[in-house]
């Protein structure tokens, strides 16, 4: 993927990590060792090490340049449907009603209770209160 354009400047810290602000993809912060008269450096690289911005020093632009890998991509907008928005919430929402009610059958029925029957009365009152 090659887009050019102006990037707000991100900055390096060895061994950071980062999504391109151009194509979502993770990059990590490496350094480059020096070559030449070129001092080591502190680069974005893509998960396989290759340069994920490059310079074209006849425009003086930056692109982006990302391999093609959606396992490293951040989620698009709208991906997660409203359905499954409104399931998690429901069961976000059962988890805390169970968990309440299993603290005060447990303190009203005490510890040396038996687990199955605190079990099933855990169960009798969260059937109540989920209808």
């Amino acid at each position: 993927m090659s887009q050019s354009g102006s990037f707000k400047k991100l900055e390096k810290e060895k061994g950071k990590t980062a999504y391109c602000q151009t194509c979502n993809t993770l990059m990590f912060c490496n350094e480059v060792p020096a070559s030449g008269n070129y001092p080591a450096k502190l680069q974005w690289q893509n998960k396989n090490g290759t340069a994920h911005y490059l310079y074209d020093y006849k425009t003086g632009k930056v692109s982006c340049n990302a391999e093609p890998d959606t396992a490293s991509k951040l989620p698009e907008l709208g991906t997660v449907t409203e359905p499954e928005i409104v399931f998690q919430k429901k069961v976000a929402e059962a988890l805390r009603k169970y968990h309440l009610i299993e603290d005060v059958v447990k303190k009203d029925l005490g510890t040396d209770a038996n687990p199955q029957h605190v079990g099933l009365v855990i169960k009798l009152i969260f059937d109540q209160i989920s209808q």
